[in-house]
């Protein structure tokens, strides 16, 4: 349900005028010609079984597996024109559309017959003698059946084809944990040898020790449990992104990647240019580097103009940086990539067996197929989770693959296993507590770190021992987007009163705190809801010319000296229910009453966390209401008609 959730939001390719024939109601195929494909970048091509096993080609396979789906469409007259007519046009009412809806099974190659070869314009044409593919597909059970037309007419039906592909990552998904050989994730060596062991706390010396001497090893990471900053001695580490990224800095012809604002946004590290990959095999002592940049040069004067791309070039140039990538990655000790890489083919054909132990960090986001994949694609002798259960999940977009499970990760699902490192040096011992109680059972261990302990704590603060906490009680008024719009998608939320005290708030701390918004490491606002941001960063931009103004997701993983959070949903309290329902609570708190994210919100704020929402409402969630009353106990609650920030 994820993989077709994902797949009709990315761009699908449509063929018009294709032969489609049926064996039966539910099975057909159709053939396209290699060449077509290949000059439309419709790729069909998946690794095999034997591929995942022995890191090498089978390019003379005759078949193999594939998962795109498909939409056909045919249009039947049922009532034919008479003679008389026949150049007239046709009434509308007298076409009937058949839809219908599978998906590929098997791509079958077929090889170029020694025939007349006139027949290559046609994509769909079954008895071309070029070199083609023949494409079977099963129709869904849900799916209609073919018209009796389709089915039993002597001339194959022509159809419009619309090919839904699937993301690369849940094609590598499918493959992996689909394969037969699934096995190998078991089979590996119990002991391995330890020494050399860095210097940390107890709870991170055992964590290490764990992961040296076991085949499968799980970290429990809560928040802050880092306190080291490495330098320049580190291993030698190399970075690999995927194709999208990569064309980003190196733009290639003839190969499209999704138009997504997600996916425009993304590009790779800038901090981490001198060891990516694809920066790397362009060096001038690298043994492919010398015609990558000439066809770097061509790429570059297509754009001017002045070079025509050729389809041989296209696949020459692909098959020299494939090549120089799988000889760069062979030169390093530390690769890092996503688990989607990890499962391509340059990467399993550059390290199969080479790979002695793969560390997966934030596991807890990952979902099952995506750690699965990884530890099979890369037959590790042993495999270290790192991650959080207790903070953010798998971001999934499928609401029923949710339901159904997919939002349990593989790190969650053995987290009685995993081994917590239970001191943590990020976040004021007055921040951690109320964390440290509701989600990690008391047992999150604050020690002494520069990071919040600091001489001068702001004036802010209004509780009598200066705590760096507060909760400002705002009675505000929701309003919604009707439409999916730059700022957010449909139905997102913001508030007005909240934004406000933002704005009160931060001109508060930079007038008379004197922070330093320069400093992207002070401050973080953050919320839920995309349209509380947007409507945040428009507030605030005559304050500061940069602030950060981010998504609790999009926080996940930072941590800044001070945050504001703006919790944004907000009732009258007459309409506040006094015994809520779950489903009351779903539709008046929605997101913010996930524990998961209450969690991640309450715990990037080193030095102080300052939290604005409607506490009545909010008292509807038990983990809200035990969060403000422990914050009214600590005296740190602000109610709308005190001052806050006080003058100074």
């Amino acid at each position: 349900m994820e993989a077709v959730t994902s797949a009709v939001d990315e761009d699908s390719i449509t063929i018009n005028n294709v032969s489609v024939e049926f064996e039966d109601k539910r099975h057909g195929h159709f053939y396209l010609s290699r060449r077509f494909c290949e000059q439309r970048d419709i790729d069909f091509s998946t690794m095999t079984d034997e591929f995942i096993i022995c890191g090498e080609d089978d390019l003379d396979q005759p078949e193999f597996l594939n998962s795109s789906f498909i939409c056909l469409k045919s249009e039947h007259v049922y009532k034919k024109p008479s003679k008389a007519r026949v150049n007239v046009p046709l009434d509308p009412d007298d076409r009937l559309n058949w839809i219908l809806h599978g998906q590929v099974t098997v791509v079958e190659k077929i090889k170029h017959r020694a025939k007349d070869e006139t027949m290559e314009q046609n994509p769909g044409q079954g008895n071309s003698t070029k070199n083609r593919f023949k494409i079977k597909f099963k129709l869904h059970d849900e799916s209609s059946d073919p018209s009796d037309g389709m089915l039993y007419e002597e001339n194959p039906s022509t159809c419009s084809v619309e090919i839904i592909p699937k993301s690369e990552t849940d094609v590598m998904h499918w493959i992996h944990v689909d394969s037969r050989y699934s096995k190998i994730a078991k089979e590996m060596r119990v002991e391995v040898n330890t020494s050399n062991i860095v210097l940390n706390n107890e709870y991170q010396r055992n964590a290490i020790k764990k992961a040296l001497k076991s085949t499968f090893t799980l970290i429990h990471g809560p928040p802050g449990w880092m306190y080291q900053k490495y330098g320049n001695d580190c291993p030698d580490i190399v970075r690999i992104y995927g194709n999208s990224l990569e064309n980003k800095d190196f733009p290639t012809l003839g190969k499209y990647f999704s138009k997504r604002a997600s996916a425009r946004e993304a590009k790779p590290d800038p901090q981490l240019k001198d060891i990516s990959v694809h920066r790397l095999i362009r060096l001038e002592n690298k043994p492919f580097a010398e015609e990558i940049r000439q066809f770097d040069e061509k790429f570059r004067k297509y754009n001017e103009g002045q070079y025509e791309p050729t389809l041989e070039d296209l696949k020459k140039y692909r098959k020299k940086t494939s090549q120089a990538s799988q000889k760069e990655l062979k030169q390093h000790s530390v690769i890092f990539c996503t688990t989607a890489v990890a499962t391509s083919p340059r990467f399993i054909k550059a390290l199969t067996g080479r790979i002695q132990q793969l560390v997966i960090d934030e596991a807890g986001m990952c979902t099952e197929p995506e750690s699965i994949a990884a530890i099979i694609a890369s037959k590790a002798e042993q495999v270290v989770l790192i991650g959080d259960h207790k903070q953010l999940q798998p971001v999934l977009k499928s609401t029923f693959a949710a339901k159904l499970g997919l939002r349990k990760s593989l790190f969650e699902r053995y987290c009685d296993r995993a081994m917590m490192l239970q001191i943590q040096y990020r976040m004021h011992p007055a921040i951690c507590e109320f964390p440290s109680k509701e989600f990690y059972d008391g047992k999150l261990l604050t020690k002494s770190s520069p990071k919040w302990d600091i001489s001068n704590p702001l004036k802010i603060w209004i509780n009598r021992d200066k705590k760096p906490i507060v909760f400002c009680h705002v009675e505000g008024q929701e309003e919604y987007l009707t439409v999916s719009a730059e700022e957010g998608n449909e139905q997102s939320c913001s508030n007005k009163q909240e934004v406000d005290k933002v704005v009160k708030i931060l001109k508060h701390l930079v007038e008379h705190e004197r922070l330093d918004l320069s400093d992207e490491e002070n401050l973080n606002i953050m919320s839920q809801y995309n349209a509380q941001c947007h409507q945040i960063r428009l507030a605030v931009s005559n304050i500061a010319e940069k602030v950060n103004v981010n998504t609790v997701v999009a926080s996940q993983g930072g941590e800044w000296n001070y945050v504001i959070f703006s919790t944004v949903r907000s009732l009258p309290r007459y309409r506040i229910e006094k015994r809520p329902t779950l489903g009351w609570c779903a539709k008046s708190l929605g997101f913010i009453s996930d524990a998961h994210q209450i969690n991640v919100a309450l715990t990037r704020a080193r030095r102080g966390l300052i939290i604005i929402g409607n506490k009545y409402l909010l008292a509807s969630n038990p983990v809200w209401k035990r969060l403000i009353e422990h914050y009214a106990s600590l005296g740190c609650v602000v109610d709308e008609d005190e001052e806050f920030p006080r003058s100074p």
